[in-house]
């Protein structure tokens, strides 16, 4: 028996012996024509709601191995959780769940397994708002409308992770002359910043669409100086300790790239999954890392999503093969280099890639910055099964290697 029949026959039961003490009377059949606790339908609040354990459902959204993308938790009427997660993972790419009140009390499930999506609910009374809450995940109030009350928990990871982030904008040229770091949290903040950033501009770029019920916006201006061939770029966020910590970096392609002369003013917007939590931004200042690509391919035959770090000429054929099947096995001198290789695993359509950005030693590390693709709305892809791989080699380096990501959306 699912949790809201328990609950509908609990109330029910506690009103007719609080009836039966009033006088009422033990014969049902001379009660009113109506019901002697209200009912309660899937969705609507019950009469006395429940308290939600917030930091159960907690523990479980930090523990979820594939949310790299998402991680979100709704109280829906205060009496209801929806949890939606995403992540970077081959069959389990995906996950939305609706519970009762409790984490043991699942309603219904929908989610990706190796043969295709899947839909479940044992609970039948949740189907109709389960299905209308799948059709609106990009919806503040996931499509339930003014009749019910969605509410976003805000919660943090408890270890230092790292955060999807998706770039909103970059640009050499930006209007604001001063260097400064930004959080911006509603649409008037964003549309004011953004004024600033295309005053001068003729015609003015157009402003970028963020969910603010969804997300949040860390901004990097590097300030007025140099020439065209300044750059800033957000490398990593991470998140744990309360706190988001923003890592960018400051670059001059002079060495590589014909530059204009004219005085830049990079600046560099990205959006991350709302938080309330403090952002810290930090600057690095890291020691870029040449590579030479080894081969860059949608056909892997590496169909599970993976980072590799290879130093030795066995691991390496293991891993070519692995990668490549028969293909000529390139020539790497592992006394002074080593490979790195990033897979997305099996994607559903060619709009769907990946790319080491950069690579770069900084702190006693050596962090790899990869960028995937994926298909933005109304964009039309080839419809194929594709495996984006990307392996290249680098200056050999016995310090630990550390991915990090972002995603495009291709538009």
């Amino acid at each position: 028996m699912g949790f809201l029949d328990r609950l509908i026959r609990t109330m029910a039961l506690a009103g007719l012996v609080l009836l039966s003490s009033c006088g009422g009377g033990g014969d049902v059949a001379g009660l009113p024509d109506q019901q002697a606790s209200p009912g309660v339908t899937v969705g609507q609040p019950a009469p006395a709601a429940s308290t939600i354990p917030a930091e159960l459902f907690f523990t479980r959204a930090r523990e979820e191995e594939c949310a790299n993308v998402r991680n979100r938790l709704f109280v829906i009427d205060g009496k209801q959780v929806f949890w939606d997660r995403a992540g970077s993972c081959g069959d389990n790419a995906y996950a939305q769940r609706l519970y009762g009140a409790t984490p043991e009390a699942l309603l219904c499930s929908a989610y990706d397994s190796i043969a295709g999506p899947q839909v479940r609910c044992d609970d039948t009374g949740a189907r109709a708002m389960f299905d209308t809450i799948l059709k609106n995940l990009d919806s503040p109030d996931l499509g339930l409308g003014s009749a019910h009350k969605v509410e976003l928990l805000s919660f943090q990871p408890e270890h230092r992770e790292p955060v999807a982030f998706t770039v909103v904008a970059e640009d050499a040229f930006s209007g604001i002359h001063d260097a400064r770091n930004v959080v911006v949290r509603d649409a008037a903040a964003w549309a004011s910043l953004w004024a600033a950033h295309s005053s001068g501009r003729s015609p003015a770029p157009e402003m970028p669409r963020v969910d603010f019920s969804t997300q949040v916006l860390v901004a990097v201006f590097a300030g007025q100086g140099g020439n065209g061939c300044r750059q800033v770029r957000i490398d990593k966020v991470s998140s744990g300790a309360g706190k988001l910590v923003v890592s960018f970096e400051e670059r001059d392609l002079a060495t590589f790239a014909i530059c204009t002369q004219a005085a830049s003013s990079p600046m560099a917007v990205a959006a991350i999954p709302r938080s309330d939590a403090v952002v810290e931004f930090v600057n690095i200042n890291p020691v870029q890392l040449g590579f030479k690509e080894l081969d860059r391919s949608s056909r892997s035959l590496v169909a599970q999503p993976k980072n590799v770090v290879v130093r030795d000429a066995a691991g390496f054929a293991a891993l070519w093969a692995e990668h490549g099947g028969a293909m000529p096995l390139p020539q790497v001198d592992f006394a002074r280099h080593m490979v790195i290789g990033v897979f997305l695993g099996s994607r559903p359509n060619g709009c769907h890639s990946t790319a080491i950005d950069s690579v770069v030693r900084a702190n006693g590390k050596v962090t790899v910055a990869r960028t995937d693709t994926e298909p933005g709305a109304g964009v039309m892809c080839t419809l194929a099964i594709v495996h984006p791989a990307h392996i290249v080699m680098v200056e050999r380096s016995e310090a630990p290697v550390e991915f990090t990501s972002q995603i495009k959306a291709l538009k």
